[in-house]
C-alpha cells in the first residue's frame, strides 16, 4: 500500500463523485482508512457526543452473532494492514436484536435504519477510528449507489442526515471505557441513547472489566420534524 500525503487523499475524496465512488474508495487497499478520514474530517476535541434521551422499558437483547472481531469482513481492506500491524482485532462481536426496534426507531424519528448489539468482551479494544457507516452503505447502497455524494456530510445527496446513535442496554460498570475526541462517556444508565459526530471524531472503545460490554449501535437518516439536537 502507498503513503499518501493529506493534499492527495483529500484530492481523491474530492474525486469521489457517487455513493459508489466513495464507497469503492474506501474499500480499497490503495490507502490507509485512518489516514484518509484523518485528512478529510475537523478531527474534533469538544462537544462530540450528546445524551439525547433515555429509554424506558427497553427490551432489547443480543441474539445471533453475526460477526466475530478476529475473523469479520467488516474489516475493509483499507483498515486491515494498520490494525495487524498494531495488534488491533475488530474490537468486539456483533450480534443481531431480539426485541422490536420499531418503538426505539419511532422515539427517535429515524427511518432507514441498520442496526446491532456490539458485545465488547473482556481485555477487547476497538482502535482509535473515525466512522464511515459503511455497513449502512452496504445496507442501501443499492438504492443510492448512483447518487451524488454529499462531500459535507459523507452520505446521499439531497437526503435528510445521517446519524448514529448508542443505547446503554446495561448500567455502566467500572472498566468499560467509550472515548470521543477528549470526552468520556460513563457512568450511563440502561436505556441511555447518546448520538455524537460521527462524520468528525475520531474514537475508541475498550473494557477492562470482567464483564462483557452490550451497546445497541443505530444508523439512521432523521425525519424533518426531530426534537433531538443532533450533529
Amino acid at each position: 500500500m502507498k503513503e499518501f500525503g493529506q493534499s492527495t487523499l483529500q484530492k481523491k475524496y474530492k474525486n469521489c463523485k457517487t455513493m459508489q465512488d466513495y464507497f469503492n474508495l474506501i474499500n480499497s487497499s490503495k490507502i490507509d482508512y485512518h489516514s484518509f478520514f484523518t485528512a478529510i474530517s475537523k478531527n474534533k476535541k469538544t462537544d462530540c457526543f450528546r445524551k439525547i434521551t433515555t429509554l424506558k422499558n427497553l427490551q432489547i437483547s443480543a441474539r445471533n452473532k453475526v460477526a466475530d472481531a478476529n475473523t469479520t469482513n467488516k474489516i475493509l481492506s483499507t483498515e486491515s494492514n494498520r490494525l495487524k500491524k498494531h495488534n488491533f482485532n475488530y474490537g468486539y462481536d456483533a450480534y443481531d436484536i431480539n426485541g422490536d426496534l420499531g418503538k426505539v426507531f419511532g422515539q427517535l424519528k429515524i427511518y432507514n435504519c441498520d442496526a446491532e448489539i456490539n458485545a465488547q468482551h473482556p481485555g477487547q479494544i476497538k482502535a482509535l477510528h473515525y466512522d464511515s457507516c459503511a455497513g449502512w452503505i452496504k445496507e442501501y447502497c443499492d438504492e443510492w449507489r448512483v447518487t451524488d455524494l454529499d462531500h459535507k456530510l459523507k452520505q446521499p445527496k439531497g437526503m435528510p442526515k445521517l446519524h448514529r446513535f448508542l443505547v446503554a442496554l446495561q448500567d455502566w460498570k467500572p472498566g468499560w471505557m467509550v472515548q470521543f475526541g477528549t470526552e468520556q462517556w460513563s457512568n450511563w444508565k440502561k436505556g441511555d441513547v447518546i448520538t455524537f459526530d460521527w462524520r468528525n471524531v475520531p474514537h475508541s472503545t475498550g473494557n477492562a472489566s470482567y464483564d462483557t460490554r452490550y451497546l445497541l449501535k443505530i444508523t439512521g437518516m432523521s425525519l424533518k420534524n426531530t426534537k433531538y439536537d443532533l450533529y
